[in-house]
């Protein structure tokens, strides 16, 4: 069962310090290898107080279009040769994302390999999963997998924490230029025919085409739409101009109502949580008998800290999570990644 006592804080430094010292042992990170330069973060403000975190590296590969390949390669480069400060406790973990059909398989090969190595977390007392160079169809069934290995005598680790690294001038310079037909995703309840939805995409990006193919993917079986979107105190604009840009797909297109959106402030998921959570038991009351099986069905289109809002929901409620995967990213300003990143990861 999932236990919803969690916790936020933008402190990362010194909640890691103070718990290091409090119990005497170092935490196990697993963190992406990626060009993304937000990989390894977590680890690397843990080296800068002379701490040394255990560590399982994961490898992927996603294609890049354009002139950019150098420098992705280069910032990919940069991240493997780190590695070498760290404690790594297994060889890296290399992920095939894509199927030979261009099927996505990421999560499920994920969840397989962490399993086979499942003896790296006996006694552990912390696992973090840095989240910052993994994208969404890789650390959203990880994550929700070892939730419930929690439980489990294959799995010795006590807690576990997300590091999370919200950068909105690297989201809005990493741009998903060719997706997947949406899918179910792997780790989460895969719903059986005839059931219908409450759609909640949670939108923070200007991403209509991959809205479009979501909604064609369940229109049939969708008889309610609830965006929910981000409300930022520190960039109130940022909503206003989604709507501007999204207005023809949210409101000509998959028909939502004025009414329906719904407005939070993303940036501490158990917000997300919470909201999930009640919309689900508000529309299984009000739609039961009405419309037989009901499930609310999750999109997370915004920034990684609200999706896991959305993964710890769909855990806990057995949702299922519908999303259209990246094949190809491009990067107009291939700069961004070989900046360092100064900032520290979010705590969760």
């Amino acid at each position: 069962m999932l236990k919803t006592d969690g916790f936020y804080s933008k402190k990362f430094k010194e909640f890691w310090k103070g718990r290091i010292k409090e119990v005497g042992e170092v935490p196990l990170i697993i963190s992406g290898v990626g060009f993304d330069p937000r990989s390894l973060q977590a680890g690397k403000i843990l080296l800068e107080e002379n701490i040394v975190p255990k560590f399982i590296p994961i490898d992927f590969a996603v294609e890049s279009s354009g002139e950019q390949d150098k420098i992705i390669t280069e910032a990919r480069e940069k991240n493997r040769n780190f590695l070498s400060k760290f404690d790594v406790l297994h060889s890296t973990i290399k992920i095939d994302m894509f199927d030979e059909f261009n099927h996505s398989v990421g999560g499920r090969e994920i969840v397989n390999k962490i399993y086979e190595i499942k003896d790296h977390f006996s006694n552990i007392r912390d696992v973090i999963i840095d989240i910052g160079g993994l994208p969404r169809t890789l650390f959203s069934p990880m994550l929700s997998y070892l939730i419930n290995a929690k439980t489990k005598t294959d799995f010795g680790f006590k807690n576990l924490h997300v590091a999370s690294l919200p950068e909105e001038y690297l989201d809005r310079g990493i741009i998903s230029e060719e997706n997947l037909d949406p899918s179910f995703m792997f780790g989460f309840d895969q719903p059986p025919q005839g059931v219908k939805f409450v759609w909640i995409p949670i939108i923070g990006k200007n991403d209509p085409e991959r809205l479009r193919k979501i909604y064609s993917k369940i229109e049939v079986d969708c008889i309610e739409i609830c965006p929910i979107l981000p409300f930022r105190p520190n960039y109130p604009k940022q909503v206003e101009n989604l709507l501007i840009n999204l207005r023809d797909v949210l409101f000509n297109e998959i028909h939502t109502f004025d009414n329906n959106i719904i407005y939070i402030d993303h940036r501490t998921p158990f917000f997300v949580f919470r909201e999930i959570i009640e919309l689900s038991k508000y529309y299984n009351k009000l739609l039961q008998d009405l419309s037989g099986d009901v499930k609310v069905l999750i999109t997370p289109l915004d920034d990684k800290t609200s999706c896991i809002g959305a993964i710890l929901a769909a855990v806990k409620e057995n949702l299922p999570i519908m999303y259209a995967d990246t094949i190809r990213y491009k990067v107009p300003d291939p700069g961004l990644l070989i900046k360092e990143i100064k900032t520290e990861p979010i705590e969760i």
